[in-house]
C-alpha cells in the first residue's frame, strides 16, 4: 500500500473512531449519565419524604399525647366535682356564721 492510501484509511479510521466516540459520549450523557442522576434526584426526594413523614409521626405522637393529657385532666375533674357534689347533697348544711365560745374564766 502507498502512503496516500494508508493516510487515506488513517483519517477514515480517525473519523471513524471521532463518530464512535461522538455516538459514545451522547449516548453515555442520554442514558447512563442521566440515570445515576435521576437516581441521585429520587433517592434525595425520597430522603426528603421520609424526614416529612417522620417529623409528621412525631407531631402527631405529641399531639396525642397532649390531647390524651387534657382528656385524663378533664376526666379527673368531673370525677372530683361529682364527688363533691354528691358530699354535699349526703351532708347536712354547715352553719356559715360560727361563733365564739365564751370564756369560762370570769372577771372579779
Amino acid at each position: 500500500m502507498t502512503t496516500d492510501v494508508l493516510a487515506q484509511e488513517r483519517i477514515h479510521t480517525n473519523r471513524g473512531q471521532a463518530l464512535c466516540l461522538a455516538f459514545f459520549i451522547s449516548h453515555f450523557k442520554i442514558g447512563h449519565w442521566m440515570k445515576p442522576m435521576h437516581s441521585l434526584l429520587r433517592q434525595t426526594a425520597e430522603l426528603a419524604f421520609e424526614k416529612t413523614q417522620i417529623q409528621n409521626n412525631v407531631h402527631n405522637r405529641v399531639l396525642d399525647e397532649i390531647e390524651e393529657g387534657i382528656k385524663l385532666r378533664d376526666e379527673k375533674t368531673a370525677r372530683l366535682k361529682a364527688q363533691r357534689l354528691a358530699q354535699a347533697r349526703t351532708m347536712p348544711p354547715s352553719k356559715t356564721r360560727k361563733t365564739k365560745p365564751k370564756s369560762s374564766i370570769k372577771a372579779h
